[in-house]
């Protein structure tokens, strides 16, 4: 979809709601462009300290549809 095409059919978008939490967040949307945000840039430490969390999160999923994986014992209490 073109520029254009996505500025008609927001245009349009606008004009026919009524919800003023809708035209708000949009607003506030479209004022992010038009000021100087910094972006944030991660130091290498960071960077490294993502990437690991990353592969345990892709290990974790791996394991948990293993499967052939143990079964870890309930963190439910039962009733006494």
């Amino acid at each position: 979809m073109s520029t254009i095409e996505l500025k008609k059919r927001l245009i349009d978008k606008i004009q026919k709601t009524d919800n003023e939490n809708l035209l708000g967040e949009a607003f506030r949307l479209l004022e992010m462009e038009s000021e100087d945000i910094e972006i944030y840039k991660l130091n290498d430490g960071q960077k490294k300290a993502i990437e690991e969390a990353r592969k345990q999160i892709t290990k974790s999923i791996i394991q948990r549809s293993s499967p052939n994986r143990s079964r870890l014992p309930s963190n439910r209490q039962t009733d006494r």
